[in-house]
């Protein structure tokens, strides 16, 4: 059964539709007054430049804002999370992907997934997609986080995750058992397994209840963590 949700546009509420434009709202608290502000940010080409330079494939980046509404709602200094793929095209697709139910069909990514040279797939408002780099870069504060070269399990984490090893594909069922020896995983061979778990879920719907006990819909933490 393939994990891949449509969200139909015309059965999102109220309360969704206006979450849609939400992050392109900035408050200044004096004189009070809100604008519909969607393209001034801090991050300039020369940081983006930089950005594309030091970025990998599997990387996990997170954003913020300075003055937008939904920083005011969502704690922390950064708002916002998505997984950097990298090139992605049909060529790459089909040269990694499996015939496994964990997985949605090929032809379905194919016809869903945005080919480029440095994609990235997150989830807004709108639901789970993907976009140029570049257009992931338009904020006003942004890191990169990174896998180590080499995974291991390290003392007394896991249990969790290998309680639920019935859920995984054939491959991640692989890797969990690897890990759970203690043996050495190189990240490279885990990067094709992130990436076919996280094009699986193109077009789910965005979840507005923030519930990681559920993963029917997905906030984009959300769906960090579960690719």
């Amino acid at each position: 059964m393939a994990l891949v949700r449509k969200t139909d546009p015309r059965k999102k509420g109220i309360l969704e539709s206006f979450l849609t434009v939400f992050g392109d709202l900035k408050v200044f608290r004096w004189p009070l007054f809100f604008l519909y502000d969607p393209g001034s940010y801090l991050v300039k080409g020369k940081d983006m430049r930089e950005v594309i330079n030091i970025v990998r494939p599997g990387d996990i980046l997170v954003r913020g804002y300075v003055n937008y509404l939904d920083g005011y709602f969502i704690p922390g200094y950064f708002s916002h999370a998505g997984l950097y793929l990298g090139h992605v095209d049909a060529e790459y697709l089909k040269s990694i992907w499996s015939d496994d139910e964990r997985y949605a069909p090929l032809d379905e990514v194919l016809e869903k997934c945005h080919a480029g040279e440095q994609m990235v797939i997150h989830s807004m408002a709108e639901g789970v997609f993907m976009e140029d780099l570049l257009n992931f870069c338009r904020c006003d504060h942004m890191m990169i986080l990174r896998f180590p070269d080499n995974l291991t399990r390290g003392p007394g984490n896991g249990e969790k995750l290998f309680s639920k090893a019935e859920e995984f594909s054939r491959e991640e069922k692989e890797i969990a058992s690897r890990l759970e020896r203690r043996e050495s995983v190189p990240f490279s061979e885990v990067l094709p397994v992130i990436t076919k778990v996280a094009l699986s879920q193109l077009d789910r719907g965005y979840d507005f209840r923030f519930d990681f006990a559920d993963f029917e819909n997905l906030s984009c933490t959300e769906f960090v963590y579960y690719a």
